[in-house]
């Protein structure tokens, strides 16, 4: 049996970054790796997250944390790939420069492109991509009304993604439905979120393969 490939391209809650002192969380707990579990033995993850990194080319000197820069060379290994899931665009809304959400809209598009003309140029299939917003922000904590900008651009990714998985005939999970961030900050999520992320992943993709 041929195990199906699940790319999984985020930032640092998919590298599974617990925010109370920036441990890894384990792989009984990391949505990545929940996933793969619920799913079962059908199913391989690939875990490709990284602390910081951006949607957007932000930092030209640290390719890795881009994920434009970096999405052909972590994923071409891999190719062809059944699944890649895009948990991208939250440190975007934190950068200092001011990205525009209509900024990251066209990164986003930009990714998915490139994702497909992997697959295209070596005449595979082309696989499903499911985009992620941001998690249902918790507001209990120190600083937050600093944050209060970013925290609405975080907000609107969800629907933001929504409209481009539409537009780009892909897939739109609406993550903040199930989780939420742990009240530490604008971005993280505790590892019960994490549990539940994987879970409800998997249910998804479940739904839509045959």
């Amino acid at each position: 049996m041929q195990r199906k490939k699940i790319f999984c391209f985020g930032d640092s809650n998919t590298w599974g970054c617990n925010a109370i002192d920036s441990t890894r969380f384990d792989e009984f707990t990391r949505w990545p790796k929940v996933l793969e579990t619920s799913l079962g033995e059908r199913f391989f993850i690939i875990e490709e997250g990284l602390n910081g990194r951006t949607l957007l080319n932000l930092n030209p000197e640290q390719r890795e944390a881009g994920g434009i820069s970096w999405i052909e060379r972590a994923a071409a290994p891999h190719v062809p790939i059944d699944i890649v899931i895009i948990a991208l665009g939250m440190n975007d809304v934190f950068d200092q420069s001011e990205i525009s959400l209509s900024a990251i809209a066209e990164g986003m598009k930009t990714l998915i492109s490139k994702i497909r003309e992997m697959h295209k140029s070596a005449h595979h299939l082309m696989p499903e991509i499911i985009l992620i917003g941001s998690p249902h922000i918790d507001r209990n904590f120190d600083g937050a009304r600093f944050f209060e900008l970013q925290i609405n651009k975080m907000i609107a990714l969800g629907p933001l993604y929504k409209n481009i998985a539409k537009e780009e005939a892909v897939r739109f999970f609406d993550a903040p439905l199930f989780i939420k961030t742990a009240g530490i900050d604008c971005s993280h999520i505790d590892g019960d979120n994490h549990r539940i992320l994987g879970r409800e992943l998997a249910r998804f993709i479940t739904e839509f393969l045959p």
